[in-house]
């Protein structure tokens, strides 16, 4: 049995430490997120004793900012205390106290949720979420722009931000989702085509290289056998429905990055592909050579001309000055005349 692959990681240590970590606050973040409210104020002066009001208060601002709780043994950055303390004249060091009371730190946390309106994720949102992300997901298979988006939208609805790998479980989910989805629309739009586009990736016995990759290789030389050439690849490639109308139905990320990847892969590594994928590559790849094709030969056609317009004046040129002379000494004789 042949090993298992690893699947990669979908984001890097840094990525992940972007989205878990405390952002860099500036002056409009902790001015926007951690002043108080008069409201806010009175439900941080009901508690009793400073370390729990500093407490209770960070835990506040930073469930409004953030979207979710302090970890245990977390402690926020120290503009946060010093503003947060300023505001309630409290020493910001006070809170090393509150740090320590596990119990009271999840209290309070259980009663702002209740009192902002923070829900846990459960399975119902979980799937909502899910279904939310995958339009966005088939517009860019970024997992950044998707985690960065997935996040807003959580803190939009108040659903308490769980661990790590939980969102990038719901990003990974959309994401598969929303490439099946692709695919099957392709998968439609190229129905009745399939052997024909899995024949491009075969080597015919005629020939050194399959058709896929002679696809890759056409002449750049302006001149008029080179135009036959073209033609000739672009008719061959609008055998395929290259110019579908469902085709506007894609975001057009989307394509061109099945068209990048089909690029960048040979005809061998095409073929190791599940067939829905390996289909959906090779015709996005074909709809942007036929793209090219007809650039590549407009702009091939406007170079021929204008090297025949230019050997046309170089040919006056030439015979005027051959001729010219004789020309005006016949005019002289005939005005004399």
């Amino acid at each position: 049995m042949p090993p298992s692959r690893i699947r990669p990681a979908l984001l890097t240590p840094a990525q992940r430490l972007q989205f878990t970590a405390f952002p860099d606050l500036t002056e409009h973040l902790i001015a926007r997120y951690y002043t108080l409210t008069d409201e806010e104020l009175t439900w941080v002066l009901d508690r009793r004793r400073d370390a729990n009001r500093l407490g209770f208060a960070v835990q506040l601002t930073v469930l409004k900012h953030l979207g979710r709780g302090l970890d245990v043994g977390e402690i926020p950055p120290e503009a946060v205390l010093v503003c947060l303390g300023e505001q309630l004249d409290i020493d910001p060091a006070k809170f090393d106290v509150y740090a320590r009371r596990d119990a009271t730190r999840r209290e309070h946390f259980g009663e702002l949720c209740d009192q902002l309106g923070y829900r846990a994720l459960s399975v119902d949102l979980n799937r909502a979420l899910r279904a939310w992300l995958i339009p966005m997901a088939v517009a860019t298979p970024q997992p950044f722009a998707l985690m960065s988006a997935l996040l807003d939208e959580l803190r939009r609805r108040k659903i308490l931000v769980p661990r790590i790998s939980v969102l990038e479980r719901i990003v990974t989910q959309a994401r598969t989702q929303a490439e099946q989805a692709v695919h099957h629309l392709l998968g439609e739009i190229i129905a009745g085509h399939e052997d024909a586009l899995d024949a491009l990736l075969q080597v015919p016995q005629d020939h050194a290289m399959a058709p896929y990759t002679r696809l890759k290789q056409w002449p750049s030389q302006a001149k008029p056998s080179n135009i036959l050439k073209l033609i000739e690849r672009l008719h061959f490639v609008r055998q395929f429905p290259v110019n579908d109308g469902r085709l506007a139905a894609l975001p057009e990320s989307r394509l061109s990055g099945l068209a990048a990847e089909g690029k960048r892969l040979s005809a061998a590594s095409l073929a190791e592909y599940a067939p829905a994928k390996r289909r959906a590559v090779i015709f996005a790849r074909l709809v942007d050579v036929a793209q090219t094709l007809t650039d590549d030969l407009l702009d091939m056609h406007d170079r021929l001309m204008l090297t025949y317009l230019r050997e046309s004046e170089r040919a006056s040129v030439q015979e005027y000055q051959a001729s010219g002379q004789a020309l005006v000494e016949r005019l002289q004789t005939f005005e004399q005349v």
